[in-house]
């Protein structure tokens, strides 16, 4: 399927809005670190994502990499590299090296959407 198609931009869009309410949400309610709020954020956009986009279709952007790490259980890896590194101490039981070696192999040329 084409990423023009009107079902694919509607999901997108709504998945980057889902990604933002989430995030501010999350940070109301003071029981969960930026951190967690979001992994959080990220992990309930690609799940809006993935079950509301056209079947078999392959974002090639941002959506597209995010939903490879979602997948491959690497998203806490994700945001600590990505977001929070230089915010937060490091949180417990992250698989940096094993990320790393996913990462360039897998989405070498991604860029990061830091909000």
């Amino acid at each position: 399927m084409q990423s023009r198609e009107p079902k694919n931009i509607d999901a997108e869009a709504k998945s980057f809005y889902i990604w933002m309410l989430t995030f501010k949400e999350c940070q109301k309610s003071y029981t969960l670190s930026e951190f967690n709020c979001q992994v959080l954020a990220r992990e309930s956009a690609i799940l809006f994502w993935i079950e509301h986009k056209v079947q078999g279709y392959a974002h090639p952007g941002y959506l597209g990499d995010i939903e490879k790490i979602y997948l491959a259980g690497y998203m806490r890896e994700y945001v600590w590299v990505n977001v929070m590194r230089k915010r937060e101490s490091k949180p417990d039981n992250l698989r940096l090296s094993a990320y790393s070696k996913w990462e360039s192999l897998t989405i070498p040329n991604h860029t990061a959407i830091v909000r």
